[in-house]
Parts: structure tokens; sequence; C-alpha cells
């Protein structure tokens, strides 16, 4: 049987063949010529992904930028072997440091007065006995000092003459000294460095008149530190045992010492401070590692007495700014002062000497921007913070 095809589907499917099929001449080159290259149509207005740059990408280098080191400037000399003791007045223009030989009660100690800005020595009272701590009035009038033998002197910071001379405070042993805001109430804490047994006492005094007014005694301990809140309100005693017994600890007590407010135990303690206007408090602690010895510091929060966070540095001299916010300390390197947070234990500046830094006496100005060292030679540096 014979299939026929109409016309006109005969017609459709020609013209079909001539739409799709290429011509004769895209299929077939000339001779002596190259067949030209079919390329896909591209739109003017858009690039394909294949034509697109591809991304840079640069690797970045963490590169740790190298501590701020700052030099020290030598303000003074002093004429016994060691310097203890250091303070600045209240305005930061003048810096006062105590010396003498160590705990020896026989040999000779002496205060000096430098004038920051010029260096010049203001002048110089001596003394019979080495000078265990010696602190500016915030009002800037008095400057008190004491010696191992616990006598506490009070004159005039600007002539040097003696004002008058505390009853004897303690029993034995150094005292250690802070002013009250209003700069008449001197607080003193006294306690033995020789290890015997004679009890430590925390005392408050009427720098007018002399006269004291009110005894803290511990019987077993030994007070290390005393220090008044930046409003005055309530007043840090810091004990530690007598003799090998190292268990001490924390007292915030009000101004008149007689409320008290918390107490918290500590063991090895060499120091604290009130921190952040008095919002915590740093305590400083005498800690064994390995051959080593390292000092703990840790924060306690100022209302409740509970503890807050601690962090390690290297053993040495120390010293807390009054605002509370710096701690300076023997560096890491063990050949530098590091300044560090106070709260955090970060570190933030570095601070260079040729002396020994675990062997310095440290002291802060009031605004945290002056830093003295006292060292061993008798040496007095201060340096500049940024």
């Amino acid at each position: 049987m014979t299939h026929s095809v109409s016309p006109a589907l005969r017609c459709a499917a020609a013209l079909a063949a001539l739409i799709i099929a290429p011509p004769p001449s895209a299929l077939a080159a000339p001779v002596g010529e190259r067949a030209p290259v079919r390329r896909p149509h591209i739109r003017p207005h858009v690039r394909p992904l294949y034509l697109r740059p591809r991304p840079r990408f640069h690797a970045r280098r963490y590169v740790r930028k190298p501590a701020p080191s700052i030099p020290a400037r030598l303000v003074g000399v002093c004429g016994c072997p060691v310097a203890g003791a250091l303070t600045f007045s209240a305005n930061g223009t003048r810096l006062a440091a105590g010396s003498g030989s160590g705990l020896s009660l026989t040999s000779p100690g002496e205060v000096r007065v430098w004038d920051i800005s010029t260096g010049h020595l203001v002048y110089t009272v001596p003394y019979t006995s080495p000078i265990c701590a010696i602190a500016y009035s915030p009002v800037g009038d008095t400057l008190a000092a004491s010696t191992v033998q616990s006598h506490v002197t009070v004159w005039s910071a600007t002539t040097g003459m003696p004002l008058r001379t505390l009853a004897p405070p303690h029993s034995a042993g150094g005292v250690c000294l802070a002013f009250a805001p209003s700069g008449e109430v001197l607080a003193t804490g006294g306690g033995d460095l020789a290890g015997s047994q004679f009890p430590g006492e925390a005392r408050l005094w009427n720098v007018h008149t002399g006269a004291s007014m009110q005894t803290l005694a511990h019987p077993h301990r030994s007070v290390v530190s005393v220090q008044f809140a930046p409003d005055g309100a309530e007043c840090l005693v810091a004990t530690r045992g007598l003799g090998t017994d190292e268990n001490g600890a924390l007292d915030l007590w009000d101004k008149y010492l007689q409320a008290h407010r918390w107490t918290r135990p500590t063991t090895g303690l060499v120091g604290a401070a009130l921190v952040d206007g008095g919002a915590s408090v740093a305590s400083l602690h005498s800690e064994a590692a390995g051959k080593s010895y390292v000092l703990h510091v840790r924060l306690w929060n100022g209302k409740s007495g509970v503890a807050q966070n601690s962090y390690r540095v290297p053993m040495g001299g120390w010293a807390i700014s009054p605002n509370g916010k710096l701690l300076a300390c023997t560096g890491d390197d063990r050949k530098s002062i590091a300044v560090r947070d106070a709260r955090t234990g970060r570190f933030l500046h570095k601070l260079t000497c040729d002396s020994a830094p675990s062997s310095l006496t440290l002291a802060f100005s009031n605004d945290g921007r002056l830093l003295a060292g006292g060292a061993q030679d008798g040496t007095v540096l201060l340096w500049t913070l940024k």
C-alpha cells in the first residue's frame, strides 16, 4: 500500500531544512583559508563569569607592636643606701623620699624633698633611724614620716619644720601611714618587722592636736597597710600573722574604726589597696611558684567583700595609683617595670631602668601620670606615663 504525502507537507519540510541547515559556505572554507569559528552571542551589558577578574586575596600579617618603652629620669640621690619610702605631694610638684640602712635601729635615716620640675633639692630632714613610711596630706600642708622604732613625726610640708611628734603609737616595728581625705586625721598601722610576738594595731590620730582618737588592736597580727576611701567614709586595714604565721585578713571599717563592714581571711598578704574609688579592694599575696615566688593579685567587691577575679605578676616592688586604676610591678622580662590595669592585669606600658626592678620602691602621683622608683643604691627615678 502506497502512502502519498500532500504537497503542503513537502513544502514545510523543505522550508525547515533550509532554515536549520547552515549554508555551504559556513561548512566548507575556501582553499587556503581557515574556517571561521562560531562564537556565542554576548550581550554588551552582561559579562560572563569566566571573563570577570578574579578577586585578589592579600594575606594580612598580624604583627604584634612592640611595647611602648619609657625611660627613667634621675631625680636625685639619697644620702643613705636605701630609698625605702616615696610619696608625691597632692599637686604632684614635689617628691619626698625616705631612706635608711634596712631595719637596723641604730643606723641613721633621712627624708629628702625634691622639686620635680627643676630637680632641685628643697630640704632634708635627718632622722636617727631608718624611715619606714612617708605620706603627704591630701591638703598639702603637712607631711608625716615613721621610722622602724615606731616614731611618727608630723611636720610642715612647705618649710620642713617639725610640728609635733605623736606619742609612741605602737609597741614595736615599722608603721604604715595614711591621711584621711580631709587631712585632719592620720591613720597608722603598727606591727613587728622582725617576727617577734609584739601585737599589731591600727590607730587614728588628730593631726592638729596629736591626740589619739581610736585604737584597733590585733593581738596576733601585724598591720601591713591602712588606707582611707576617696570619700573618707571607710578605712581598709590589712593584717598578716606574726612570725612564721602567714594567716592574715582584710578588714573594712568605717572611718572611725568602730563599725565593721566585712572581713576576709588571707595568707601571705603583703599589701592591699582600694580600687576604682573604693568599689573594689585589691589584695597582694606572696605565693610560691616552683622554686620562686609570684605576686598574686586578688580583687574583692568593696561593698560585700565577694571575690571577683585574680591574676599573677612577677614578684618584686609594686604600687597602685591613688585612683586605683593602675598597678606598677616588675615586668615579665624581670628587667623592666610594667604598668598594668589594676582590675584586669592587662599590660599597658613598659618602663626601663638600670636598677633591678624587683628591688625598687614604687609610688604613683595622685593623677597617675608620674611614677617614682627608689633603688637600693639611693637613687630616685621618675617616669612620665603617656
